[in-house]
């Protein structure tokens, strides 16, 4: 601790004139002798007194009879160099904290500086020098450059004060490999001083870190395994972190207690069916959030197709499919409960890459539960297909939208199991923009999945960054 700051030396115990000196003894003991003109006072002192209770200043009488005030700041710093020193540099560093608030506050203005130089009475020269903390600035200029810039004082004081503008935080963020739109989303959703806060919480960045404007780094750690081995030793990105964030607030959220998953892909089928009375995305997003495992559409293309983590004991989906047809989304989201089935989540993520491979036992397995789960006694239906198509390409598209609807099950999810297995001309995949085609009757599935994520999330119970991460992941956030 240095002196200045150990008990007593700011507290004042005694005083008195000597010559046109005052002599002050402090608390800890200190005497020290301060010239009356080095401290303001221009006439000669008659009268001087210690201001009570609190002991921090002197009450001087001059010889006209007027009286003021002298601060224990003021009389330490005109007889303690080392002080003085102290008060000089945290004053530049008050100018330069406050230089750089008022060019934050410009920045997220889109104000230039000749612009509000102009308007201020200064040249664009004088603002720099002030912007820059190079220059002593009074407070009524500081007055009138919030006037100009439409701020208040809470702009530039305070903890929340921001020292780089919500624009430069922007920059750097999406310079670190977050999504753009994303970042949009994030700051727009916030008021300006918590900017800083929505960013950390998304990405898991220091606050601190975005609020001074240091270089950001690749977020923190998470425990992930990629599908592919190929990607095992790749850093997380922020949209990756993101869509952990996300999961982590609606596992947070989500109340209801966890039901299984069932092992065999047929049992869960066979609940859906007796449930709903058919196999949907809808019907199956609804059976997923009853048994309290969340699904969080993250509205930003790019880098996975979904994801699965278990976070405090509870599994969570994060679903992001390039492609919006309602069978794609169906799939992945029956694949990742496949997941969680056989228990491959516990403490790490399973990201799918968006090559749709399955060269590892745990994703060719998924794969196999999804497909049963979504379509059930797939083998039957593939043989009822084929036999009412007589064997004919030409026939199958109509036969697999007949056998669909006969079932109950989504002729998009049925076509792309036929895309996958038959061989047309020798080729297999020949099929595929047929069972495309067949999907895209079925319409989209992203709304799907946000109409339910938008019912199932107690919005009002949300703090506001929790809040604005969640509306950030959803495509049409309001």
């Amino acid at each position: 601790m240095s002196r200045w700051e150990a008990a007593g030396y700011s507290e004042i115990d005694a005083v008195e004139i000597v010559g046109d000196d005052f002599l002050v003894t402090f608390d800890n003991g200190d005497e020290v002798v301060v010239a009356a003109e080095s401290v303001g006072i221009s006439d000669r002192p008659v009268a001087v007194a210690v201001t009570t209770p609190e002991r921090g200043a002197i009450v001087v009488t001059n010889e006209s009879g007027q009286t003021g005030e002298v601060s224990w700041i003021t009389l330490r710093a005109s007889s303690d160099p080392a002080f003085a020193k102290l008060l000089r540099e945290r004053d530049a560093e008050e100018a330069r904290r406050t230089g750089r608030r008022l060019k934050a506050l410009r920045e997220d203005k889109g104000l230039p500086q000749n612009a509000v130089a102009a308007q201020a009475g200064m040249t664009a020269a004088q603002l720099a020098k002030i912007e820059s903390g190079t220059s002593d600035v009074r407070l009524s200029t500081v007055r009138t450059l919030l006037r100009v810039l439409e701020g208040s004082l809470s702009d530039i004081g305070g903890p929340k004060a921001l020292e780089n503008s919500v624009v430069s935080m922007s920059k750097e963020a999406a310079k670190a490999g977050a999504p753009k739109e994303l970042v949009t989303r994030l700051v727009a959703g916030v008021p300006r001083e918590h900017a800083n806060e929505a960013l950390a919480k998304a990405f898991g960045w220091a606050a601190d870190d975005l609020r001074s404007g240091e270089e950001l780094r690749e977020p923190p750690p998470l425990a992930v395994r990629f599908k592919a081995a190929k990607h095992q030793a790749r850093s997380i990105t922020p949209l990756v972190r993101f869509a952990y964030s996300a999961c982590e607030v609606a596992v947070r959220m989500t109340t209801i207690p966890l039901g299984a998953v069932p092992a065999d892909p047929l049992a869960l089928h066979q609940e859906l069916r007796a449930l709903h009375g058919d196999h949907s995305l809808t019907s199956l997003v609804a059976w997923t959030w009853d048994r309290g495992i969340p699904i969080v559409p993250i509205g930003v293309p790019g880098e996975f197709h979904a994801a699965v983590w278990e976070i405090n004991d509870r599994p969570t989906i994060a679903l992001k499919q390039p492609h919006d047809l309602a069978a794609w989304w169906e799939f992945d989201l029956a694949h990742e409960l496949g997941h969680i089935a056989r228990g491959d989540v516990e403490g790490t993520a399973a990201i799918l890459e968006q090559e749709t491979r399955t060269d590892t036992e745990s994703e060719s397995a998924a794969h196999d539960y999804a497909v049963r789960a979504v379509l059930g006694d797939v083998d039957e239906l593939v043989r009822r297909a084929v036999t009412l198509a007589r064997g004919k390409v030409q026939f199958l598209k109509q036969a697999c939208k007949t056998v669909a609807e006969q079932v109950g099950v989504s002729q998009g999810a049925l076509a792309a199991h036929l895309a996958h297995e038959i061989t047309v001309d020798g080729r297999r995949g020949a099929w595929w923009g047929a069972a495309q085609n067949l999907a895209k009757e079925e319409g989209p599935g992203r709304a799907i999945i946000e109409h339910e994520f938008r019912q199932r999330i107690p919005w009002g119970e949300l703090d506001a960054i929790d809040a604005v991460v969640l509306q950030a992941a959803l495509t049409d956030a309001d």
